[in-house]
C-alpha cells in the first residue's frame, strides 16, 4: 500500500511519461519522477507503448519494493 505521498509521485511521473509536462514543478520533483520513469520503461525493456495502468501497476511496485 502506497502512502499518499508515493501516489501522487506515480501520478506525476505517470503524466510526465505521457505528455512530457511538468507544468513547473520543482527541479527536485521532476529529477525524481524522470528516475521512476526511467526505472519503469527499464522494467517493461522494448515495449513501445505502456498503457497508463501498466505504468501505474508497475511504478507502484517500484516504490513498495524500493520504499517500504
Amino acid at each position: 500500500m502506497l502512502t499518499s505521498e508515493q501516489q501522487a509521485r506515480v501520478r506525476f511521473a505517470q503524466r510526465l511519461h505521457s505528455t512530457g509536462c511538468t507544468h513547473e514543478a520543482p527541479a527536485s520533483t521532476v529529477k525524481a519522477a524522470r528516475e521512476l520513469c526511467d526505472k519503469v520503461v527499464e522494467a517493461w525493456g522494448q515495449v513501445r507503448e505502456i498503457t497508463p495502468e501498466d505504468f501505474k501497476r508497475t511504478a507502484t511496485a517500484i516504490l513498495n519494493n524500493s520504499e517500504n
